[in-house]
């Protein structure tokens, strides 16, 4: 049974995608995701896919479970689009940026996070070896002065490192408002 405080964030969210533009994104609501076939530590009760039809804009989804939260923006194939960059199969699907679902984040964090994302208001930097993306670093300000951060794949050092020997770099990931 989904217990009142989820129901109440779900409501939240699907209210501010409600809000956002007409024809600016596409949300759907899973009650039954299929992450909980793949997942045995905690049950998703809900998750929500945010895709912008923009497609210089970056996708958002997020995971409700008990009283936590999980969200990730857009996968590494998506950025690697943006900066016409490759990606192996194994990463293609790794989140720009997220997090498993933690209690940590209230609601008005959730619509904070969601408010950065469909404003663009992220800095998202890659890492490419080789012409390839292996790596992402992604600050999302959250207010007074919070951020969250999140490195994903090889670390920026380690790509600045590569650097020195002129087989990897840092790029930007532009991405635009929904």
């Amino acid at each position: 049974m989904v217990s009142d405080s989820v129901q109440s964030t779900l409501e939240e969210i699907v209210n501010w995608a409600e809000s956002l533009p007409k024809g600016t994104v596409q949300f759907a609501v899973d009650n039954n995701p299929s992450v909980n076939f793949q997942n045995c530590e905690y049950h998703v009760d809900f998750e929500v896919k945010i895709s912008p039809v923009n497609r210089r804009s970056l996708p958002l989804t997020i995971w409700l479970s008990g009283n936590a939260i999980g969200f990730f923006v857009s996968d590494f194939k998506t950025a690697s689009n943006l900066i016409n960059s490759h990606v192996s199969n194994e990463q293609e699907k790794l989140a720009c940026a997220g997090t498993e679902p933690v209690t940590s984040i209230d609601d008005d964090t959730i619509l904070r996070i969601c408010d950065a994302v469909s404003n663009a208001k992220l800095e998202i930097i890659g890492g490419e070896v080789f012409g390839s993306l292996k790596g992402m670093y992604t600050r999302i300000e959250i207010g007074d002065n919070r951020f969250l951060t999140y490195n994903i794949g090889l670390s920026l050092c380690f790509i600045k490192f590569l650097s020195i020997f002129g087989i990897s770099k840092q790029v930007k990931i532009p991405c635009q408002k929904w």
